[in-house]
């Protein structure tokens, strides 16, 4: 299992344990852990996908927010693992960058 695959399990299970009880400073970890994961983990060929996969959970996150009982824990999620995915998104095109220029 490598690096990237871990960072993920992580992503998910803070997304999922943030929605039932309160992290401290959840943002800088989602910020931290999203970049590096944007960094080492998405590959070239999938770039593109990654970002609108960002845009769209940032776009959609709360869309889910009207389902009775669960709608408030879904919501929580995929807002937390929208902050993730955004901060990976900067991390996806800063290694654009970095790559253009080197």
């Amino acid at each position: 299992m490598g690096a990237s695959k871990i960072l993920l399990i992580l992503v998910v299970l803070i997304s999922v344990v943030s929605a039932f009880m309160a992290i401290p400073e959840l943002a800088a970890i989602a910020g931290i852990v999203g970049l590096i994961y944007g960094v080492i983990a998405v590959e070239d060929d999938r770039r593109v996908y990654f970002l609108v996969m960002a845009v769209a959970l940032a776009t959609g996150a709360g869309a889910l927010g009207g389902i009775p009982v669960a709608g408030e824990y879904l919501t929580s999620m995929l807002t937390t693992l929208s902050a993730f995915a955004s901060a990976g998104a900067i991390g996806v095109i800063g290694k654009g960058i970095a790559d253009r220029l080197m």
